[in-house]
């Protein structure tokens, strides 16, 4: 009895597992609009197709389709009759859409379609993308053939304007003329750019985030390659193949150096390090360009989150050389963190990487600084001497030995000075208000 019910239940889980698959696996070939028509009477129910294979046909539409939801790869190659993909207006995804070959003459059709999981696949000249608004995310665009006159030329991706994110865009073809159409686009992975003779422009992409590597070979008309996502890509280690392209776009070096990058990047900066001496953490940086560039401010952390700005260093406003600055934060008490706030004469900004400091180590330690009446020095060997000696050069304390462990300073302007303990140096500020 007890294996009786369990082949009832087994029987019953196999057929949900079976009609919970997509239907015709591998993949349903279709070889005349007979087969379209015919397919709901083969595949009752059925809502999910493993595969639409649609090759050298006379189909000219899929008015029969119109409750398949899902398609794994959806393939029209060869097929002079079809206008587009109206019929599959409840399709919300496919794996692959791919048209080859006079497959289709446009996307239209695909109003539900949401979700594109692996490839987009185009060989066929197509004017647009239009049928694809819905569509949010793309693994992979690749468009690919050389079509001449009269055929139309897939001029721009309109059509892509909801798409958010693409893992690779992959192009090798003289079809395509701008990426208008995915300036919505927020990520892209990787961008492969091969003859594309008549392309003029990048803009369509500057608002992305490019993660993966770049390559333009062969783009003929590309007046410059320095849009933000490009400039910004550049910036960071990662692959780079540029060759074939009209000046500006041939060299990393080249796009960054482009008026689009300086736009972007006002101001380069080579390095940013720091290091602890006698007269405070001193600061030093470096600068291969400069647009607009009003500053730096100088901002120090204890715990490298909370920041508060020390000091500003003016900047150059504009340059094509390198620059070098530096700045001493002398009032150190452990170890520190810091960061550089660029500021441009237009009033935006940006933040350099954070750095850690740790104080010289040095026999001797002074302290506060600034210094309110007293200065209390903590040295390894009390028989150095000292000299506290202002701005102006002239010695104000001094002693050849020195046996206390406090300065008395409060008769002392406020003002900088320079203590001199053995051969140890440090800039003391003395601020008695």
């Amino acid at each position: 009895m007890n294996k009786y019910i369990l082949a009832i239940l087994f029987l019953f889980v196999s057929r949900i597992t079976l009609y919970a698959q997509p239907c015709g696996y591998p993949g349903i070939t279709i070889s005349s609009q007979a087969d379209i028509d015919n397919l709901p009477a083969n595949y009752p129910g059925c809502t999910e197709l493993d595969g639409l294979i649609i090759f050298n046909t006379n189909v000219t539409n899929f008015n029969a389709l119109s409750n398949i939801t899902y398609i794994g790869r959806l393939m029209t190659s060869n097929n002079p009759l079809l206008q587009d993909f109206t019929g599959l207006s409840s399709l919300k995804k496919v794996e692959s859409l791919m048209v080859t070959d006079g497959g289709a003459k446009s996307l239209l059709g695909l109003t539900s379609l949401d979700t594109i999981g692996h490839t987009l696949y185009i060989r066929t000249p197509l004017a647009n993308f239009k049928g694809l608004e819905s569509v949010k995310s793309i693994y992979k665009i690749y468009v690919q053939g050389n079509y001449v006159s009269p055929y139309p030329i897939n001029t721009s991706f309109e059509g892509l304007e909801g798409v958010e994110e693409i893992g690779t865009i992959e192009l090798n073809t003289p079809s395509v003329k701008s990426f208008s159409g995915l300036e919505n686009l927020k990520k892209l992975g990787s961008l492969s750019l091969l003859n594309m003779w008549i392309l003029e422009s990048l803009d369509g992409l500057a608002n992305a985030t490019i993660s993966d590597g770049i390559s333009i070979v062969n783009a003929g008309a590309l007046n410059t390659c320095g849009v933000e996502s490009i400039c910004r890509r550049m910036t960071e280690n990662g692959f780079v193949k540029l060759e074939g392209n009209p000046a500006g776009c041939n060299s990393r070096a080249e796009v960054l150096t482009s008026p689009g990058c300086l736009t972007v990047f006002p101001v380069e900066l080579i390095s940013f390090n720091g290091t602890g001496s006698p007269e405070g953490n001193k600061l030093t940086w470096e600068t291969s360009w400069e647009t607009g560039n009003k500053g730096f401010s100088v901002e120090r952390s204890a715990n490298a989150l909370a920041f508060k700005e020390i000091g500003f260093v003016p900047g150059a406003t504009d340059s094509r050389i390198k620059k070098q600055y530096t700045f001493i934060d002398i009032q150190t008490n452990g170890p520190a963190y810091y960061r550089l706030k660029q500021l441009d004469w237009d009033g935006t900004s940006s933040y350099s990487k954070i750095i850690a400091v740790k104080p010289a180590g040095g026999i001797t330690k002074v302290y506060p600084n600034p210094a309110k009446g007293h200065i209390y020095i903590e040295q390894k060997n009390s028989g150095r001497g000292y000299s506290l000696i202002n701005r102006q050069g002239f010695t104000v304390m001094e002693s050849n030995v020195f046996s206390n462990s406090k300065l008395d300073v409060s008769a002392l302007p406020n003002d900088l000075y320079m203590l001199r303990v053995g051969d140890e140096t440090f800039k003391i500020l003395v601020n008695n208000n």
